[in-house]
C-alpha cells in the first residue's frame, strides 16, 4: 500500500472574491476566510456595484479591493469592441 499524508504543507489556491451589490456573502466569506475554514489565499476582493466601492472589508486582512465599472454600449463601440 502507498499512501501520502498531505497537510498545512501545501500552499494555498490564489484566490478573487467576485461581489454583487449585497455585502453579506461578502462578510461570510471573509469571516469563514480569517477563521481558516476556506483554505485558500484571498488576493482580491472585486465589485461590479457602486454601492460597495467605498466598502473597505479587505482592507483589515491586506486585501485589494478593486470597482469594475460596466461600460457603456458607447465607449464599447469606440473601443471597437461589442457591448453585452
Amino acid at each position: 500500500m502507498t499512501w501520502e499524508l498531505i497537510g498545512d504543507q501545501m500552499p494555498k489556491p490564489k484566490s478573487a472574491i467576485m461581489v454583487s451589490k449585497y455585502d453579506h456573502c461578502l462578510n461570510d466569506l471573509l469571516y469563514r476566510f480569517r477563521t481558516g475554514q476556506l483554505n485558500i489565499d484571498v488576493t482580491v476582493i472585486i465589485s461590479k456595484s457602486p454601492d460597495l466601492k467605498n466598502l473597505r472589508n479587505g482592507t483589515a486582512f491586506r486585501i485589494t479591493t478593486c470597482y469594475h465599472r460596466k461600460k457603456t454600449k458607447l465607449e464599447q463601440e469606440a473601443k471597437g469592441t461589442r457591448a453585452e
